[in-house]
């Protein structure tokens, strides 16, 4: 089985209109993606670089779905505009031991990990376009959340 982050680099890149469609509903949305100005890479060297786009989701119900809500959440952020996307690297991670409330059976969490740099603007943008991409696929999560966090650059290394 090929992984998604290298099925994800063989891709062509994304343009700022997303086009997603679900095999599951054959229904296709169009969402379009504001494009948001970045620090130019004379000013700050990190500034088209990272992130890491972590899943983290319940297993036994999320597991046949993993691999289209990790891309939906790549593809987002790649029609961000905001980063390469031969910079963006993406992972799942599936937990088969989990509490959720009562009438909860499954969760997906998202984590958006980006180098500092970024206005407040272009962070809850890249926030607000992976949530909706993943709502837009319209697989059944009863808790989805997004975080995205801001790592040091002064202390990153890579």
């Amino acid at each position: 089985m090929i992984s998604v982050v290298s099925w994800a680099s063989q891709n062509h890149k994304v343009s700022n209109i997303a086009l997603h469609c679900s095999r599951l509903t054959n229904k296709c949305l169009i969402f379009y993606v504001k494009r948001l100005s970045c620090p130019t890479t004379k000013n700050n060297k990190h500034a088209i670089t990272m992130p890491h786009i972590i899943l983290e989701y319940s297993s036994p119900t999320l597991s046949p779905h993993a691999d289209r809500i990790l891309r939906a959440a790549y593809d987002a952020v790649v029609a961000t505009d905001i980063f390469q996307y031969e910079s963006i690297k993406a992972r799942h991670i599936a937990y088969d031991a989990f509490i959720l409330a009562e009438h909860s059976k499954s969760f997906a969490h998202i984590t958006v990990k980006i180098l500092d740099g970024r206005t407040q603007e272009q962070r809850a943008h890249v926030a607000d376009a992976v949530f909706a991409a993943i709502l837009a696929t319209g697989i059944a999560i009863d808790k989805l959340s997004i975080e995205l966090h801001e790592m040091d650059s002064t202390t990153y290394r890579k």
